[in-house]
């Protein structure tokens, strides 16, 4: 998962398909080996199952909800990446 302060920012009053290319030339590469894109969802560690929470792509710019599973790397573009365990 990659979580990016700075396209919020851009995103914070309206969102374009315009800002959405603009964003989605930026995002990084996955450490899985995969590559981010705006239209993906998470996907499950083990399986790859993806689960399909993007409808519209231009839209899901200004969701302020994040869905983490257990084992997933989230990625900042300010700070330290860090995986994620959840404990139950």
């Amino acid at each position: 998962m990659f979580l990016n302060r700075k396209a919020q920012e851009l995103v914070y009053y309206e969102a374009t398909p315009e800002l959405l290319a603009q964003i989605a030339a930026t995002l990084p590469a996955c450490p899985c080996g995969g590559h981010f894109t705006p239209t993906a969802g998470p996907k499950c560690r083990w399986c790859h199952h993806e689960i399909p929470l993007v409808r519209n792509p231009v839209q899901h710019l200004q969701n302020p909800n994040m869905v983490l599973l257990d084992g997933a790397c989230l990625i900042r573009d300010e700070g330290e990446p860090y995986q994620v365990h959840i404990i139950g």
